[in-house]
């Protein structure tokens, strides 16, 4: 799951988009790309038998229609991309569990909070990988329109409403320079 962690956290995909994730199609190692047009979603099954499980798992489109687009991938999520295919190049989906069947989200969650705890780190989840991504392309000077697209937002308005406090503190080191 350790590989699940560097690709989330080295693409700034949300967790549906990454359990979504195909091994065949979805990323492409010669022009280290990775293909987001689908999400997992957690949902009621209203069809459920009474002794059947009341929530499911589907495939649904991205969360906004422009999630749905080709990502490139730097070294990190392209080593991270290979060795998921490789562990998992039988089954369907790239975060398979070791059924080959699609990783629930909670066993993701739990790792991580096993990892994080082991490193002295709290109050963090999976969504923080996100996050930290957005934050380190701020940190770098990337322009928030380029931020935007990469996180699949609608607008780069979003993006800069979010991290807008890391805005500012950019804004602070150059006034102070």
């Amino acid at each position: 799951m350790g590989y699940a962690f560097i690709l989330i956290l080295n693409t700034g995909i949300r967790l549906g988009e990454a359990l979504a994730l195909r091994t065949r199609g979805d990323v492409d190692l010669k022009n280290k790309r990775m293909i987001i047009d689908s999400s997992m979603s957690f949902v009621k099954n209203r069809k459920a038998a009474r002794d059947e499980n009341k929530y499911t798992f589907v495939e649904v489109l991205p969360k906004t229609k422009t999630s749905k687009c080709s990502l490139p991938l730097n070294n990190a999520a392209l080593d991270a991309a290979k060795k998921l295919l490789e562990l998992n190049s039988k089954h369907k989906f790239l975060l398979s569990n070791s059924c080959g069947n699609f990783t629930e989200p909670r066993n993701l969650a739990r790792t991580l909070k096993c990892i994080l705890k082991k490193a002295g780190i709290a109050g963090c989840g999976i969504h923080t990988l996100r996050h930290t991504y957005a934050s380190a392309l701020f940190r770098k000077g990337e322009d928030v329109k380029i931020i935007s697209t990469l996180l699949g937002h609608v607008s780069a308005e979003i993006t800069q409403d979010t991290y807008i406090h890391l805005l500012d503190e950019q804004t602070n080191s150059v006034a102070t320079n």
